[in-house]
């Protein structure tokens, strides 16, 4: 191959990474447009999280869908990330890249990691298609000088969140365990739908408790509630 068609898909190949990235944390593409980038012949996805396993793009594609539609992860930026080519034959490739991420502030979470993936790309004809993607679980330094696990299914946000949380909610020992699950469930951005089929409870049990405690922390929005138990 020449030295600047190996440049060209050197180029593109970082180009969908990154846009894959932002695309996803981001929130500007949809899972369900994707289709285009992911290769016709066979593909697989395995993810930082438990069960984001993979071994077609339908069922990548289904499950990223229903995880978007549901709002299980919030908007989280992506900085300048680090990305590294490496070419296996004349017509496949790898990009490792290291990505920086961090919860927008709108969100009112705290996130900030690092994340290393793996995307091998196929040259199929004259496009460049996703093979297989690899997500690791991100790193970071917890306030303790803790490192956050590594053990596989066990993400970072999940682990900040839930170390918060334990903190946080401790502080508040008059509130009943479903109320402190329901807070845990919604310092974490989710919605009551999330939060209901989590709890195997209907949205409008979800909102009665969420009232109960709006009552009890004297506030008056979900926003403001969230502040108050932080404080």
């Amino acid at each position: 191959m020449e030295e600047t068609k190996r440049k060209y898909w050197e180029k593109e190949a970082i180009r969908i990474s990154e846009m894959m990235h932002r695309g996803f944390y981001e929130k500007t593409i949809h899972p369900k447009d994707l289709d285009g980038y992911l290769s016709q012949e066979s593909f697989s996805w395995i993810g930082a999280a438990e069960g984001e396993n993979y071994l077609s793009k339908k069922d990548a594609i289904t499950a990223f869908s229903r995880q978007r539609d549901l709002q299980e992860v919030p908007l989280i930026g992506v900085g300048k990330g680090r990305y590294r080519v490496q070419w296996v034959s004349d017509t496949v490739l790898l990009v490792l890249s290291v990505i920086p991420l961090s919860t927008k502030k709108e969100t009112g979470l705290l996130l900030s990691e690092n994340q290393r993936s793996t995307m091998i790309f196929h040259i199929e004809g004259d496009a460049l298609r996703i093979v297989h993607i690899h997500v690791s679980n991100p790193w970071s330094m917890m306030p303790d000088k803790k490192r956050f696990p590594r053990s596989q299914g066990r993400s970072n946000y999940e682990y900040v969140q839930q170390v918060l949380s334990e903190r946080t909610l401790s502080r508040y020992p008059d509130l009943s365990p479903r109320q402190k699950l329901i807070l845990e469930l919604l310092s974490q951005g989710k919605t009551y739908k999330a939060i209901a089929e989590a709890l195997s409870i209907s949205p409008r049990t979800v909102r009665y408790h969420v009232n109960e405690l709006l009552t009890k922390f004297k506030v008056r929005t979900r926003a403001e509630l969230l502040t108050a138990v932080q404080k």
